[in-house]
């Protein structure tokens, strides 16, 4: 089951997709390459090989990439630690 989550980190509101396949909540958290997003071919590709092994798992855009808000400059090393936790 995909749900698609909207949630604040700081200010900055970030997207991210749960892939939840089995009842526990331990998961993979799958994090895209720079300027890219949650939705690019290897996350999704990722997320389904996951599924199919019956694992749980996160992907999440970083701020100011795919459905999450904030600006491009903000999008450093740095801030995507804070914000990826």
């Amino acid at each position: 089951m995909n749900e698609k989550l909207f949630y604040f980190s700081g200010k900055t509101k970030l997207c991210g997709i749960l892939n939840k396949v089995n009842n526990t909540n331990e998961l993979v958290i799958i994090c895209h390459a720079r300027t890219s997003s949650k939705d690019s071919r290897p996350t999704t590709l990722l997320t389904n090989m996951l599924s199919k092994s019956n694992i749980n798992s996160f992907r999440f855009d970083f701020i100011a990439c795919g459905e999450s808000s904030g600006n491009i400059s903000d999008y450093t090393v740095t801030n995507s630690y804070k914000y990826g936790l």
